[in-house]
């Protein structure tokens, strides 16, 4: 429903033509709402944007993090460095051909002892993130990310 406004009484304080057309069209609302449609839709989709970006990100943090753990515990089996590193590799190439949202050839994978005797076994996994929609995603909203690295340590032993 449109109501009509009085228009502002002139006062001889008003003769500059500026003003005077000022006065007149302080009355009209015609075209706010597309007036703020154009201030505030900007706002919104680069909210928007940052929201499908970094939901993105964690989706694949997550699924890298799951990755290494698991192929942390698969490796727990071998009995030799070297057989612990052949079961972490494959459990990461058979993990990666199966997931949906995994590239193989963006995956890389390296395993690791620490401690003295080797009493712990790390699994690390990096992910480059240059064929998903992610790094153009993180420019309009100025973030980068262009590659995640996840690490699983599992201890030997305790038995």
């Amino acid at each position: 429903m449109r109501v009509n406004r009085p228009l502002p009484v002139r006062t001889a304080a008003s003769n500059d033509p500026q003003t005077s057309r000022l006065v007149a069209l302080s009355g009209h609302r015609a075209g706010t709402a597309a007036l703020e449609l154009a201030i505030a839709a900007p706002i919104f989709v680069l909210l928007l944007l940052g929201m499908i970006a970094f939901g993105l990100y964690f989706m694949y943090l997550h699924e890298l993090q799951e990755l290494a753990s698991s192929a942390a515990r698969a490796s727990v089996s071998g009995l030799s460095q070297s057989e612990r590193n052949s079961l972490a590799l494959q459990f990461v190439s058979n993990s990666v051909s199966q997931s949906i949202i995994l590239n193989a050839s963006d995956v890389s994978v390296s395993t690791m002892t620490s401690g003295s005797p080797a009493t712990n076994y790390s699994v690390t996994v990096s992910y480059d993130l240059k064929d998903t929609p992610i790094p153009m995603l993180a420019q309009m909203i100025s973030m980068q990310f262009s590659n995640i690295t996840r690490t699983s340590t599992i201890e030997f032993g305790g038995y």
